[in-house]
């Protein structure tokens, strides 16, 4: 049987040797079926369970785009795509078990059973055996939730908000809460945060909540770690302003008490991760590669994690990769410049407007294939028409009376200027980091890559702009490459800083600034009527659009139905 998976410890290092998975095991068609032949030999709690398992995986058809739960918007409604035979067959299996075990002798069996039957007949997924029916579906919650199904009080609690009744919706909710059920903790948590279900923003009954909510994360509902975990990273803003005792901000001076909430915000997004949750594996892809939130900076982990959101759709996540493959990482895995054009097609083909002129950029230069300049300003204009400034400039260069065509040699030194220093500069920091409370007798030379990475991170930061160029994404002149103001790409809403300060010992003397090469603006959330999520894009590919317009602003525009998520652009370099 599924059951759901123990949170997975803080993440290792892959050079720390075997750990526990990185995602947790999930039930699929082909391990159902599998399962299937023992379903007879199997006792009664068993089956229920499997059916449950069985409906898992019909949940996943029905809302590809993540969970259908989400606190502002109407119900998401199912997708109409043909279920696959071999699922077909196996609800033909376990829904008669369904529906015949919800007059079982016990009480546990039934009520799951019964919340099971609520689920299918509020769905209408379906209709040969269970017809759509809201009001039966709510008369089978009822019976979960009073026998003992805790997850039937959230779901009666969002019936009852969404006819209005938000009295009897927080009385729903504060009963699955007491019961431990995460969802319903998690609402109570929000409602309190956002100021919703008639309570005022309160960030001090807030909290707790949704720390609660995200220890009690299943692979059903990950969404609350994701959450709690951005909260801490001080990657949301909200109504009312959290009191530093609550929540230090990001531009807390290092302390130990800093670094524990970044240690709690990253082992918050790994579980998450863990349990599936794409923009979650993209943020532990990102906090692994850019050394962020005192992670270790791991080249591999980076890459798995982006590539396990890649799998759950999350289109940054292919730039992400593509940039990787682009440069490689010294001592872990060489360039493959296949894989990069690969991942960045993948983009293109979903409208990526930074995948578009990633296209574009490797075909004018023939990176992963051949060179084509035809092709290239195909993809140049494709990305043009979707906003994307530099394809515009690379369109004016290359049909000029003269083309002025990008050599190998320019982009390889952008190259080394962007992703390749931005890399290396990751590692000085996470190595830096790794020995800060047991120093070494003699870090003279650490400290000497420090200072220098300070010193060359000033002249960039000092660097004159002349013209976003392909190459970087951002602004460069001829003494390097700009690195803009991270607070200037956020969100009006967002905290005034997206940078992490390096957690300090107490009484420790305070380590030399290396500043980060503005890694990708935080897509932070903006917390008010609604939940805005955003997952902080990578740095970009040549020409970065720069200040990134506003995001998505509800969950069905991002993609990603149901809980707090992100989005937003990405170039190359």
């Amino acid at each position: 049987m599924t059951h759901p998976p123990r949170a997975p410890a803080p993440a290792s290092s892959s050079a720390a040797g075997p750990g526990p998975p990185l995602v947790a095991p999930m039930p699929s068609t082909d391990s159902l079926q599998a399962s299937l032949p023992d379903l007879d030999g199997m006792n009664d709690l068993d089956k229920v369970h499997f059916s449950q398992d069985v409906l898992r995986v019909l949940d996943r058809h029905l809302y590809p785009n993540g969970s259908p739960t989400d606190f502002i918007s109407p119900e998401t409604t199912p997708s109409a795509a043909r279920l696959p035979s071999e699922l077909d067959m196996l609800l033909n299996v376990v829904i008669p078990i369904v529906i015949s075990f919800t007059e079982h002798h016990s009480t546990q069996i039934s009520a799951l059973a019964s919340y099971l039957r609520g689920k299918l007949l509020a769905s209408g997924a379906c209709p040969d055996f269970l017809p759509k029916d809201q009001r039966q579906a709510f008369k089978d919650f009822e019976v979960a939730a009073r026998s003992g199904e805790a997850r039937g009080w959230f779901r009666l609690g969002r019936d009852y908000e969404g006819v209005g009744d938000l009295g009897r919706a927080r009385e729903c909710f504060e009963r699955g809460r007491s019961k431990g059920d995460c969802e319903s903790t998690y609402r109570m948590g929000m409602a309190n945060l956002l100021g919703q279900l008639h309570l005022s923003p309160d960030p001090s009954t807030a909290l707790p909540l949704l720390r609660a909510a995200s220890s009690q994360t299943t692979p059903d509902f990950p969404q609350p770690s994701y959450v709690y975990g951005m909260l801490l990273a001080g990657e949301l803003s909200t109504p009312a302003p959290i009191p530093p005792h609550l929540l230090l901000p990001p531009t807390a001076p290092p302390s130990d008490a800093l670094h524990a909430q970044q240690q709690s915000s990253r082992e918050a997004l790994e579980r998450a991760a863990h349990f599936g949750l794409a923009p979650a594996q993209y943020k532990m892809g990102y906090l692994y590669e850019h050394a962020s939130l005192g992670t270790t900076y791991d080249p591999l982990m980076s890459v798995q994690w982006y590539s396990l959101a890649s799998q759950g759709g999350e289109i940054e996540a292919d730039m992400a990769l593509s940039k990787w493959f682009l440069c490689g990482a010294e001592g872990h895995f060489g360039k493959n410049e296949d894989l990069a054009r690969t991942f960045a097609e993948k983009a293109a083909r979903r409208g990526h407007p930074n995948g578009c002129f990633a296209m574009g950029y490797y075909f004018e230069l023939g990176i992963g294939g051949r060179q084509d300049r035809d092709q290239a300003k195909k993809w140049y204009q494709r990305a043009a028409k979707l906003n994307n400034p530099d394809a515009i400039q690379r369109l004016a260069a290359l049909s000029a009376p003269q083309p002025q065509q990008m050599t190998l040699s320019e982009h390889q030194s952008r190259l080394n200027d962007t992703l390749v220093r931005r890399h290396t500069q990751a590692k000085i920091r996470s190595d830096y980091l790794s020995t800060r409370r047991a120093p070494p007798r003699d870090s003279s030379r650490a400290q000497a890559k420090l200072d220098a990475a300070r010193i060359d991170e000033a002249r960039l930061s000092s660097a004159t702009p002349v013209s976003p160029v392909p190459g970087n994404g951002r602004p460069y002149s001829t003494s390097g490459l700009v690195s803009p103001n991270p607070n200037a790409v956020r969100s009006p809403a967002l905290p005034a800083s997206a940078t992490h300060a390096s957690p300090k010992p107490s009484g420790s003397p305070a380590p030399p600034q290396v500043s980060t090469p503005a890694p990708a603006p935080q897509r932070g959330y903006i917390l008010q009527d609604s939940l805005v999520p955003a997952l902080p894009p990578p740095e970009s590919f040549p020409g970065d659009p720069g200040p990134r317009k506003k995001g998505p602003q509800t969950f069905a525009e991002m993609g990603f139905v149901s809980k707090p998520v992100q989005d937003e652009g990405c170039v190359i370099m």
